[in-house]
């Protein structure tokens, strides 16, 4: 089963971190930021559109790789 991480990279920031959706904010340590299952993906993606204080990314928790960026 896929499970994907978000990350958030703010203005004024460098790169992008992940973060923990149930706190509201951004992690140093992968273990404590959100997993997503893939049957929720498409409700994600529509959550974060429009978001304009941030650039954020969806990644494959497993590789890493970016599969949703806006």
């Amino acid at each position: 089963m896929k499970t994907y991480r978000v990350y958030a990279k703010f203005n004024g920031q460098s790169q992008f971190k992940p973060l923990d959706l149930s706190k509201g904010t951004q992690v140093t340590n992968l273990i404590y930021a959100t997993l997503i299952p893939a049957e929720n993906l498409e409700r994600l993606k529509e959550a974060i559109n429009g978001q304009e204080n941030a650039k954020i990314e969806i990644r494959e928790a497993e590789t890493g790789k970016t599969i949703y960026s806006i």
